[in-house]
């Protein structure tokens, strides 16, 4: 893990202290998506090492008996946003670490639903640091939904991670769902600081943005959904299509290897069809496994045997 080409200056940030209970964070969750056509395009993006990113500020909270919990602010490309970093209870620094990147938001909001927090804590409990954010246009982070933003955010969260003293930096794991799994694999493969990636009903490419027949109407879904805010974005359509045209993730697949790779899906996922899984099986080079598993369910973090595996697969590759 010490290639220069990643080496990155220490960042400089200021911690206050508040005790709360750990379990009862739920703020910023962002659910998944259930638009079929779009959300199943929403991959991995272009690959662009950050620069101008600073954070802004850290919160560290706790409780006895709860472990840890710190809420940050990055700035990214002038951009705030926000993450949670989950820290393990009984267990000395550094922690292997996961990142879970979620997918595209629905737009409908389930108040009974603990969201990202609720798995990033399961897995803190396992003895793992777990960073949950909002990738920029989602929650409550700044900006306009965009691929290779969502990019620069992955890689800022790497970043920090990287560069924090709790953190064992040789085991550091990208964990996605959906959208956010295509962009994991994508940063995964180009980001040699990255030690195992797992990808939960991964699409395999953006052929359904890229290729649609009315570039418009997906434009106004995703500010119908809310995660195009501005009236002017994007500024070019045409650009902001082709970005999706420049990456996918059945093309960087190959790169993970020889770091360990897992795929999970559900067998009649009714939003990412599963051979979109065994198309990126196909292609990975080892270490690598995949988990098919029963139902249609699509939010595999809500899937306790998807969960259980995940956490079966982190132990045995970041311990």
């Amino acid at each position: 893990m010490g290639n220069s080409k990643f080496k990155r200056q220490r960042l400089k940030f200021k911690v206050r202290s508040r005790k709360v209970p750990f379990i009862a964070f739920h703020g910023a969750a962002v659910h998944a998506a259930r638009w079929a056509c779009i959300d199943s395009l929403f991959s991995c993006t272009f690959f662009v090492l950050l620069h101008q990113k600073v954070i802004l500020s850290l919160l560290e909270v706790g409780h006895k008996g709860c472990g840890m919990k710190k809420d940050i602010v990055l700035k990214i490309d002038g951009l705030n946003i926000t993450g949670q970093l989950f820290l393990p209870e009984d267990k000395n620094p550094p922690y292997p670490a996961v990142i879970l990147c979620h997918g595209v938001p629905s737009g409908i909001v389930d108040p009974t639903d603990g969201g990202y927090p609720l798995l990033a804590n399961k897995i803190a409990w396992e003895g793992f640091a777990v960073m949950t954010f909002c990738f920029r246009g989602t929650g409550a982070s700044e900006g306009n939904f965009d691929i290779v933003g969502w990019t620069h955010d992955l890689e800022g969260m790497i970043d920090y991670l990287w560069e924090n003293p709790e953190i064992d930096d040789a085991h550091i794991s990208l964990v996605g769902f959906s959208a956010g799994a295509s962009v994991s694999v994508f940063v995964g493969a180009q980001d040699k600081r990255v030690s195992a990636v797992a990808a939960c009903a991964c699409p395999a490419d953006f052929n359904v943005i890229s290729n649609a027949e009315k570039p418009q109407y997906t434009a106004d879904y995703f500010r119908k959904v809310g995660i195009i805010r501005d009236a002017a974005f994007p500024p070019s359509l045409e650009e902001w299509l082709n970005d999706f045209r420049k990456i996918n993730a059945l093309s960087s697949v190959a790169d993970i290897s020889p770091r360990p790779l897992l795929l999970i899906h559900a067998e009649e996922d009714n939003v990412v069809p599963v051979n979109n899984a065994r198309k990126l099986y196909d292609r990975a080079g080892e270490p690598k496994q995949i988990i098919i598993i029963n139902g249609s369910e699509h939010r595999l973090r809500r899937n306790e045997i998807a969960v259980n595996t995940l956490i079966n697969w982190l132990k045995a590759n970041l311990n």
